[in-house]
């Protein structure tokens, strides 16, 4: 089985769209004055071990978001919109939470609606209208 960070690489050269998540995972936690971490294998409240576990986020130490490996793989049988309406409510943790961090990443949020079918594109970017 390949280490976190090896499986990172090997599926975002794979897949754009889980590539773009981590990356927004990656600012979204630079910007988080260490209120946020990008954890794998981890507890849900711990640093301790879990085998089971894949790439999730944790908002002072507790989990707020599901695997990123997880969301995608259920994108795969209910398609992109699922994968970032899914990542999209751990964001909406953080927009409460830690407002600078999420505003640096909504950007690429809204971006997100690459992946979609045009005919739901507008409705995603309607989606930002109402985050605070």
């Amino acid at each position: 089985m390949l280490d976190g960070k090896s499986n990172r690489e090997e599926r975002s050269k794979r897949d754009p769209m889980y590539a773009d998540l981590m990356a927004i995972c990656d600012r979204v936690v630079a910007s988080s004055d260490d209120r946020l971490r990008l954890v794998f294998g981890e507890k849900d409240t711990s640093v301790a071990s879990e085998p089971e576990a894949a790439h999730f986020l944790k908002l002072d130490g507790k989990r707020i978001s599901r695997d990123i490996e997880l969301i995608m793989m259920l994108s795969k049988i209910s398609g992109p919109a699922y994968a970032a309406s899914d990542f999209l409510e751990s964001m909406l943790i953080v927009s409460s939470s830690v407002p600078v961090a999420y505003k640096a990443v909504e950007p690429d949020l809204i971006a997100l609606k690459k992946y979609f079918e045009p005919q739901h594109q507008e409705a995603w970017d309607d989606l930002f209208e109402k985050v605070p």
